[in-house]
């Protein structure tokens, strides 16, 4: 296996991409300005494969591998995974002082590599353009084998317009940065129509969220329907802004008042009143609610 094979499966998959999508201009992987390795100074150009594969997994193609890890077999994401990570560890070694005996992380990602290396050229630790080429060689083999992967859940996505149609409306809405905000109107309209609200406005909610809620779905997004992932969201907005939740439940009262209807009115009011003007743990407002009750029955 060669580098341009690399590159070659690379076009392939963002062909496949822009069949699914039924758009030419989509892409997978998004093109990147390194300079590529040429393997004629090995140590070099190891450095350089670094480069290039920490950018494909984690800058130009790391949307389609968030939005595509959902359709991946347990073995198949956890092989991803690993790559990922060995990546990332070679290119934190290359690229900044690595001092293990500074911390932990730093120690283990040094144990990782040198493991890495063993595998890959039988050296812990490789010195010659001979170890050096053994190891860009073992990488590129494992990269392609990731670039298979995908390629192939590709091609098996097509196969069923139901999954096709999921994954394309997922594409569209994960691979832009700004959601449009009318998908998330649609969500506030479903919750606010149970709540009593004087002059509430859809749009003026959601402009006041709609930075906040896009970044969720981005930082959130596990591969589930995308509307799916907003409804939660603006669910748990509308909760939290519109729905008062105390501190405690009857339960946590049960062994200390005996309830009526008139006493459950009284601490009731009494806790919203009193939290609303100073939040209080569970423990401080059973107290002072006895204490209201005890002074309330003298």
């Amino acid at each position: 296996m060669i580098f341009s094979d690399l590159d070659r499966k690379i076009t392939e998959i963002n062909q496949l991409i822009a069949y699914t999508l039924e758009d030419i201009n989509v892409v997978f992987f998004h093109d990147s300005n390194l300079v590529k390795p040429d393997f004629k100074n090995q140590e070099f150009s190891f450095y350089r494969l670094i480069s290039f594969l920490y950018a494909t997994y984690f800058e130009t193609g790391k949307i389609g591998l968030k939005i595509i890890l959902s359709t991946l077999t347990e073995e198949q994401t956890n092989k991803l995974k690993k790559h990922k990570q060995t990546v990332n560890n070679f290119r934190t070694k290359l690229q900044h002082n690595l001092d293990p005996k500074k911390n932990t992380r730093n120690e283990v990602i040094q144990n990782q590599l040198m493991e890495a290396s063993k595998k890959a050229c039988g050296k812990l630790i490789p010195s010659s353009e001979e170890e050096w080429g053994k190891c860009s060689a073992w990488l590129i083999n494992e990269s392609y084998d990731i670039l298979i992967i995908i390629s192939s859940t590709l091609e098996k996505i097509t196969d069923k317009p139901d999954n096709s149609a999921r994954f394309k409306q997922n594409w569209l809405l994960t691979s832009v940065n700004e959601i449009d905000g009318h998908h998330f109107d649609r969500s506030v309209e479903k919750y606010v129509k149970f709540l009593n609200i004087d002059d509430f406005s859809v749009v003026d909610y959601r402009n006041k969220n709609l930075h906040k809620w896009r970044k969720y779905v981005r930082d959130i997004y596990s591969g589930t329907n995308v509307l799916t992932e907003i409804d939660r969201i603006v669910q748990s907005s509308i909760i939290r802004d519109f729905i008062h939740m105390l501190p405690l439940t009857l339960s946590d009262l049960d062994d200390d008042i005996i309830f009526t209807n008139e006493t459950f009115t009284k601490i009731y009011t009494y806790m919203d009143r009193v939290n609303n003007e100073v939040p209080q743990s569970k423990s401080e407002l059973i107290e002072n609610i006895k204490e209201y009750l005890l002074a309330g029955s003298e």
